[in-house]
């Protein structure tokens, strides 16, 4: 018995210092510094697995790092001049990559479709560098995102009708419709008449599909450690490949987005299943992130008296009343509101947890500093971003729904853009940015003007969200809160959209744009 424990203890005496010096000999001095390495290649994975998500804020402070992983680095940067630089090497640091193991691991994409999706994929030509300018003008500010916004943000108005008249409040768990009104809402004015969402067996089988997700990305014999996830994501293929089949994008009433999106895929070859594969990943970004903000950004502001009384107060400067019907201009929203918007961004900060992946498809220095190897991932944590107080002050911890507001009479901004990852950054930014914020603000301002909403508990408290999907970007509520939902008069209602052609300041990136005009 001693014998064999000291056979063991001389084993991993062995494999501890054997894998020390290989750490040592293979971290190039000009590297990020790697840090938990007190176990070689061991002490990252517990260490993640301990602190989940709260991983990358408990070490903001650090500009970059390494951690080695068995066969992989990560490189984790957060220094807000680091991003940039990372972000500007569109070859050497890509997410072309990334792209590409999606399409195999998450997607499921045929031999064939992968070819495709592969090929070139570091060239100007390819499908994965073409795949965001073939969505752009459809997805930019102008008549085609115009139409998509107006049907978005009139199913969502029309269904308000059915809740809470003056006289009788309707009883709801918030989180549960709001997740409802925004799903609907959005593959309506996508998807048209034949929207796959319309059938509440397609809808459960997605809710399960994005809880999912992890087991997926990971890749690791999905077969066996996701197989629910495997058997919800095939359902959605086939409900897909039907839409595709059955030419529901050539409705009138389907949007240009999915329209041009269809066109582009066809003609670099894809079938329709593997369009339909494509689509179902999508999905998770079309609605995925929308329903956890708007419920945030709803909570943010029926919990506060003060927010829900300057957000009130701007947004009813955008009615016009006119014989009976109050008409609420959705451009006036997004162009004269500062709080309101400033309190939308400042969800996005404070409940962001994106993480941008890139490859480093070839060694690269950036900032003339620090040595990344090819074949090592980096990561750009938005929770960590969000977090630093040196792009954020003191208070970064904290809710502000003042935080974004501009100085008066100053154009001078008070905080860091290239520090806001709400919707991502550089290749990877969100192309459907601004139809998400008209959606999410749009449903926002309907609820605050219409409606008196109350926790039935009496009071609010705010969510845990310490079982958030790490797959997505937006934390969610661990658990509903049940309302009363009340409308605050007997008027009608209407919606008028303006100022569909003027880009609202959301990311860094816009903020250059017309900086830059």
């Amino acid at each position: 018995m001693i014998a064999a424990l000291a056979t063991l203890l001389v084993g991993l005496s062995t494999v501890y210092f054997f894998s020390r010096a290989l750490l040592h000999f293979t971290q190039d001095a000009r590297e990020p510094p790697a840090v938990h390495t007190s176990v070689p290649f061991v002490s990252p994975l517990i260490g993640l697995g301990r602190e989940g998500l709260k991983f990358w804020v408990a070490r903001k402070h650090l500009p970059i790092y390494t951690l080695r992983f068995p066969f992989t680095r990560l490189y984790i940067v957060n220094s807000t001049a680091l991003v940039s630089s990372v972000q500007r090497q569109v070859r050497s640091v890509s997410f072309s990559p990334v792209l590409v193991r999606m399409a195999s691991s998450l997607m499921g994409v045929s031999k064939p479709g992968l070819e495709i999706i592969a090929r070139d994929s570091l060239e100007e030509h390819s499908f994965v560098m073409q795949t965001p300018k073939a969505l752009h003008p459809s997805l930019s500010p102008g008549a085609k995102l115009n139409a998509l916004n107006t049907r978005a943000v009139s199913v969502l108005a029309a269904s308000l009708e059915k809740f809470g008249t003056a006289e009788e409040p309707s009883v709801l768990k918030m989180n549960e419709w709001i997740r409802h009104q925004v799903m609907m809402a959005t593959t309506e004015g996508i998807y048209g008449p034949g929207n796959p969402f319309r059938d509440p067996a397609i809808r459960d089988v997605w809710h399960k599909y994005e809880t999912g997700l992890i087991p997926l990305m990971m890749s690791i014999a999905p077969a066996l450690t996701a197989r629910e996830s495997l058997r919800m994501r095939e359902t959605l293929v086939k409900r897909y490949e039907r839409y595709y089949d059955e030419h529901g994008y050539l409705d009138p009433e389907a949007s240009a987005f999915i329209k041009d999106r269809y066109e582009f895929f066809s003609r670099f070859g894809l079938g329709h299943e593997d369009i339909a594969r494509l689509e179902v990943a999508s999905s998770i970004a079309l609605i995925g992130n929308t329903m956890p903000a708007t419920f945030w950004l709803v909570f943010h502001i029926l919990s506060d008296k003060a927010v829900l009384e300057d957000c009130r107060g701007e947004l009813s400067k955008a009615l016009q009343e006119h014989d009976g019907v109050c008409t609420f201009d959705v451009g006036y929203m997004k162009s004269s509101c500062p709080i309101f918007f400033s309190t939308f961004q400042e969800v996005l900060r404070f409940h962001g947890i994106g993480v941008s992946a890139r490859v480093v498809t070839e060694d690269a220095t950036i900032n003339d500093q620090y040595l990344l190897k090819k074949g090592g991932i980096v990561l750009i944590p938005g929770a960590a971003q969000h977090h630093l107080s040196s792009a954020w002050g003191e208070k970064a911890d904290t809710f502000d729904h003042r935080r974004f507001v501009p100085e008066a009479g100053s154009r001078k901004r008070r905080y860091d853009p290239a520090a806001f990852r709400g919707f991502g950054g550089g290749s990877t930014l969100c192309p459907g940015r601004h139809f998400a914020s008209t959606e999410m603000l749009a449903f926002t301002a309907l609820i605050v003007l219409r409606f008196e909403i109350q926790p039935r508990s009496g009071r609010w408290v705010a969510p845990t969200t310490a079982k958030s999907n790490p797959g997505t970007s937006v934390e969610q509520p661990d658990y509903d809160i049940d309302v009363e939902i009340r409308s605050r008069d007997h008027r009608r209602w209407a919606v008028t959209m303006s100022g569909s052609d003027k880009p609202m300041m959301i990311s860094a990136e816009d903020i250059a744009a017309v900086g830059a005009e």
